[in-house]
């Protein structure tokens, strides 16, 4: 990301809630999901964050934090009207 040379750059991040796998959830998996999208930030692009949880808890918070744009969606199908017009915001300049 950093050497490719465009002047504005986005990183969508799509979750379906808290990171988690077999034997790994809780704070180090909210953590390490964390540093990951601060990693992102300070390469310079710009973080969308879309969430779809219904039952969205604290973790929501953490990343949002990191993020230029955050929302969360009980239902996956209002992700799709705001992704669209998030994509059109970005075209335009206005994010």
């Amino acid at each position: 990301m950093e050497r490719d040379g465009f002047r504005r750059r986005y990183f969508f991040m799509l979750s379906d809630g808290a990171p988690n796998a077999p034997n790994y959830d809780g704070e180090d998996a909210v953590a390490d999901t964390a540093m990951a999208m601060n990693e992102a930030v300070r390469s310079g692009a710009q973080l969308i964050y879309f969430n779809v949880d219904p039952l969205c808890s604290d973790y929501f918070g953490v990343f949002s934090s990191q993020a230029t744009y955050a929302e969360n969606f009980a239902n996956p199908a209002e992700l799709i009207g705001k992704a669209r017009e998030m994509v059109l915001s970005i075209v335009a300049g206005e994010v």
